[in-house]
This record gives C-alpha cells, structure tokens and sequence, in this order.
C-alpha cells in the first residue's frame, strides 16, 4: 500500500456541500441565539431598576425571558452535539440526558407564555378576578 501524499489527496471535493450548509445553519443559530439573551437581559434589567416596572406581568414576563435565555443557550450547542451523538456510539442515557435538557428549557419557556397569556386575557377580559388575584401578589 502506498502512502505518499500529492495534490490530489486533498481536493475540494472533501467536503460535501451539506457540511457547509450545516456550517452555515449552526452559525445563523448562534447569532440569534446571542441576539437573543443579549435583548433578555436587557428586558431584565429594565424590569428589575425601575419600580414602577415591577407588576405581576412584568415579572411573569422576566421570569419568561429568564427561560427563554437558558434555551437560547442551549440550542446552538444541542444542535451541534446532536449532529455528533448521531455519528459516534454513546450510551443511550448521556444521548438522553442531553436532548431532555434542550426540551426542558424549552417546555419551561411554553409554559410561561401560557401563563402570561392567561395573566393578559384576565386583565382584559376579567377584571373583577384580577383585582381579586392582586390583592394575594403584592410586588414590594
């Protein structure tokens, strides 16, 4: 068998196409990622330096930006452990452990929009429930 190595060996052919539009995936999910946590905690600490911000919605709403935060920080790197889980063998446990985490973060965040969804219908719709809900959740 001949080991030598010439121009051919490594030509651009080498790598496919897909990988580049994989490449290219990974990084647009970074940058909204990034954009992402960057305008959460902005919304954050707005919510937290002004008093008169600091309403049930408005923490509600914290507390969803807080989630969506860890969710946004999770995606870009699942995405990429998840294209290498597939390629190696991996106990199926950690392979599990791994995705639930990006799923949980994400369920967490649902299921806050939810709750402020309910939280705005009521201020609309239902206000003598409202005033009735307020007077248990006092923000000092």
């Amino acid at each position: 068998m001949d080991d030598t190595f010439n121009n051919d060996t490594f030509n651009d052919d080498a790598i496919p196409s897909s990988s580049a539009g994989l490449i290219a995936q990974e990084v647009i999910y970074t940058i909204f990622a990034i954009t992402g946590v960057v305008l959460n905690v902005t919304a954050i600490c707005t919510i937290n330096r002004f008093k008169q911000l600091k309403t049930v919605p408005n923490l509600l709403f914290a507390n969803w930006a807080i989630a969506d935060s860890l969710s946004l920080l999770v995606t870009p790197s699942t995405f990429r452990l998840v294209l290498m889980i597939e390629n190696i063998d991996l106990h199926p446990k950690y392979q599990c452990a791994v995705l639930e985490a990006d799923l949980i973060f994400h369920n967490v965040a649902i299921l806050l929009m939810i709750i402020i969804s309910f939280d705005w219908c009521l201020a609309t719709y239902f206000r003598n429930v409202l005033k009735r809900r307020v007077q248990y959740f006092v923000v000092r």
